[in-house]
């Protein structure tokens, strides 16, 4: 079964630390991206295979990098978001943020990367037609 791939943007170096320390615990593949330029870029422009979750701390994104990173929707990628900190519910809205994690304690981050489920193989659906 292949492994998830998360993609991770937190700008604060302590953060990003807790979140190793989070995901070191997890089956996952983790890329780290410096700027929100670089999350869209590797969520839509890269080649296969691309990150199905993206760690980003959206609560400390300017106004231009919250806009800018619409653009993995607009654009098509739809894995999953999970956000660090405190996120407004109409950008969670916007964003179709899957689920939002505060930076506490140990486990908290580990426990929603593997109730997001993304390792789950993919289920035949009947045809309506027939």
């Amino acid at each position: 079964m292949p492994q998830v791939r998360a993609l991770v943007y937190a700008p604060d170096r302590q953060l990003l630390e807790w979140i190793d320390r989070e995901l070191g615990q997890v089956a996952v593949i983790v890329q780290v991206a410096i700027s929100v330029r670089q999350v869209v870029r590797a969520l839509v422009d890269d080649p296969p295979p691309r990150a199905q979750l993206l760690i980003a701390d959206i609560a400390n994104m300017s106004a231009i990098d919250v806009l800018h990173l619409h653009q993995i929707r607009d654009r098509g990628w739809f894995g999953a978001i999970l956000a660090i900190g405190r996120v407004s519910s109409d950008l969670s809205k916007s964003l179709r943020v899957d689920k939002v994690v505060r930076p506490c304690g140990t486990n908290a981050l580990r426990n929603t990367v593997e109730a997001i489920g993304l390792d789950r193989p993919t289920v035949r659906i009947a045809r309506l037609d027939g």
